[in-house]
């Protein structure tokens, strides 16, 4: 059985001096009530969206000069507005500040704890859907500790501030890991990608009882002070929104149900988008040494694959006789994997690209993801 949901992105190249990207109309609007209140219309993730795509509204105060949001605010379900999906307060300069709580779209609490000028402070949960802890730190005097971590497994790897300890940058795509001693790092830690196997170092820092004392790789080192985030703020979705960022497309659909998740690209679509870039442009400079042959050039590919449980690009063919195989497979980085129950799976994923006229038309697509059984 397939869950009927793709997930299409398209954009456009032109590769004789200059590239761009080709973007439908999109109307994204805030509402505006009373003399300086708004209502926000934002998707699961806290994107500014269409109001056809609209699951989360957010009545708050706005500073219309300086662009944020002021004063307390509140987030509810846009089709259930008496289901609260988070509150809490900004302060005149747009900084949290005071109490915060969070939940989960399907009801759960997601967490708990306070803000002083936009950054955590006193006692932090955080839960997994389900309802299960995830997270217990609390912060004192800008000096963030870990009392207990547990994995998406239930199982505690963090006891007491005592056992190993994964800081993950949910922008970034990279991690601190090391161990913790009282919740607080000891020893090396190391700065590795997310979704690199064999987890090379490419920064590592030394601690000593809590103390930071110097970090570096074979580029560069520093003394001064850690470039580790604990626990990065932005774990909490809800910061997307006071960026004003919109969604990277039209009801970008990500959440597929309460137990799927398509593949994804952290960094975004944009930023993905300049890996397809410089593929195509590189890719025509290897078949046309003369640049007055590109606008003859014509040629309509689609690639097929699979993005592995890790992430990678597995299994990529094509029927027709392109070396956009090996582009693809050189060029494009590793995603976020799909998730069924919060476990990795495979999800077919198609490339297209159209070559003609000088430009070139390139898009992905993610296939149904196979539903399960539990």
């Amino acid at each position: 059985m397939k869950l009927a949901i793709n997930l299409f992105i398209f954009s456009m190249l032109s590769f004789m001096f200059f590239a761009g990207h080709a973007t439908a109309q999109r109307r994204i609007i805030m509402r505006t009530y009373g003399k300086d209140s708004v209502a926000a219309g934002l998707n699961d993730d806290y994107y500014l969206t269409e109001d056809s795509c609209t699951q989360i509204l957010r009545y708050s105060r706005f500073d219309r000069a300086n662009n944020r949001f002021i004063g307390h605010f509140k987030d509810v379900r846009k089709d259930d507005t008496t289901k609260t999906l988070a509150e809490g307060d900004y302060n005149e300069d747009g900084l949290k500040e005071g109490e915060f709580v969070s939940y989960y779209l399907s009801g759960g609490l997601r967490a708990k704890g306070s803000f002083k000028d936009d950054a955590y402070t006193g006692v932090w949960s955080f839960y997994y859907e389900d309802g299960s802890p995830e997270l217990n730190f609390t912060v004192a005097d800008g000096v963030t500790t870990v009392t207990d971590v547990w994995d998406p497994d239930h199982k505690k790897t963090v006891d007491k501030g005592k056992g190993k300890f994964k800081a993950t940058s949910p922008v970034t795509g990279y991690y601190w890991y090391g161990r913790l001693v009282n919740g607080r790092p000891d020893e090396d830690w190391n700065l590795c990608q997310v979704n690199d196997l064999d987890k090379v170092s490419v920064m590592t820092e030394h601690w000593e009882r809590g103390k930071f004392v110097s970090g570096g790789n074979n580029v560069q080192t520093y003394s001064d002070s850690s470039r580790m985030i604990m626990v990065d703020p932005r774990k909490l979705s809800l910061t997307h929104a006071e960026k004003l960022s919109f969604s990277a497309s039209s009801c970008n659909i990500v959440k597929i149900s309460q137990h799927y998740t398509n593949a994804s690209y952290p960094p975004g679509d944009r930023k993905l988008f300049t890996y397809f870039d410089q593929m195509v442009t590189d890719y025509i400079q290897i078949m046309f040494k003369d640049p007055k042959y590109v606008r003859s050039y014509s040629e309509n590919s689609t690639i097929t694959g699979e993005i592995d449980e890790t992430g990678h690009l597995v299994n990529l063919k094509s029927y027709q006789k392109t070396g956009m195989v090996q582009m693809v497979a050189r060029y494009i980085p590793l995603f976020k994997p799909a998730l069924a129950y919060g476990k990795p799976i495979r999800q077919k994923i198609t490339f297209s690209f159209d070559f003609g006229n000088g430009s070139c038309k390139y898009g992905y697509q993610l296939q149904p993801i196979e539903l399960q059984k539990q």
